[in-house]
């Protein structure tokens, strides 16, 4: 009965070994499916971090890539502002008219298709020169050259009659001041004259581009209640436009220098107030010393005119 009891207790003992055994069993065989696992996770880490090395490269020579793309863009850019500063400045001023851009917007969008436009172009002229006979190729060269040498002379012939001009305005410049002048001295005895009349002239310069158009105009006014009024046929008489040219003719004398001047029925057509006041000034301006001999020839004259020592009355 013990031996059974002893018996019985090395089975019991049995059992727990083999199941200590199984157990241990069973976490070995954990364990080495943990390490396999690990190793497998191991193998995996390498193989991203190789993924992660090879595309950081990548990564790297595409922003190598963008860098130089970015480079050639703004290479591209400041070709094309320059170009288009090229093409405003032979445009002129006026940069593209309508038909230019109408021309432009006809063309294709994209770099390959323009040259492709190139490319045709050439051929169909390498083909129009098969057919061109050289002599006409040669006359349009020589054309050419005297088309080159007209413009140059067209641009030689401008320079100079831009110097000619600016010579021109500085002698008109010169000589308008001059007639001015002139002319301000000649209106001064003109209004004179007509003030010692008791009536009112004076002269004024019309100026025009063309040198043949040029004029002075006279202005008189025989009463007080009028205003000064262009000398013409129709705003005064005969007699008020006797009056107003033998008075211009007195105040040109200071200016024109000549042996003697002869004077005919010039007192035609006044009345007798204007005609005595005419004659009294002729002989006051004709008698003072310098001036030139004077005739005066008329069928008539008032009687009790004012003479002096230097008047010769011949009937």
């Amino acid at each position: 009965r013990e031996l059974e009891k002893r018996h019985r207790g090395r089975v019991t003992a049995l059992r727990q070994l083999h199941g200590a055994m199984r157990t241990l069993q069973v976490t070995v065989e954990d364990r080495v499916s943990e390490g396999l696992r690990l190793v497998e996770a191991s193998d995996s880490l390498e193989k991203v971090k190789e993924r992660h090395h090879d595309a950081g490269q990548a990564l790297e020579a595409v922003q190598e890539e963008v860098k130089e793309a970015k480079l050639v863009v703004e290479r591209t850019r400041s070709n094309a502002r320059a170009a288009l500063d090229d093409a405003n400045r032979l445009a002129g001023d006026q940069g593209l008219n309508d038909s230019l851009r109408q021309s432009f917007q006809l063309l294709p969008g994209t770099l390959t298709e323009i040259d492709a436009m190139i490319a045709e172009a050439e051929a169909s002229v390498d083909c129009m020169q098969l057919h061109v006979d050289e002599t006409v190729i040669v006359e349009y060269e020589e054309r050419e050259k005297k088309i080159l040498n007209i413009g140059d002379q067209l641009v030689q012939l401008n320079e100079a009659i831009r110097k000619e001009e600016a010579k021109l305005n500085d002698f008109k410049k010169d000589w308008l001041t001059s007639l001015k002048r002139k002319i301000a001295q000649i209106g001064e005895r003109f209004s004179r004259f007509f003030e010692e009349m008791g009536c009112a002239g004076e002269t004024m310069l019309q100026e025009n581009e063309d040198f043949t158009k040029y004029s002075i105009e006279l202005k008189v006014k025989y009463r007080k209640n009028e205003d000064l009024q262009l000398l013409t046929a129709h705003h005064q008489s005969g007699g008020e436009r006797s009056v107003a040219t033998m008075l211009y003719l007195m105040a040109l004398q200071g200016d024109s220098v000549c042996p003697f001047r002869v004077v005919d029925e010039i007192n035609q057509g006044m009345d007798p107030t204007n005609e005595r006041g005419v004659f009294n000034l002729v002989v006051d301006t004709v008698s003072s010393m310098g001036t030139s001999q004077y005739f005066l020839i008329t069928p008539k004259l008032l009687s009790d005119l004012r003479y002096n020592c230097d008047t010769t009355v011949l009937c």
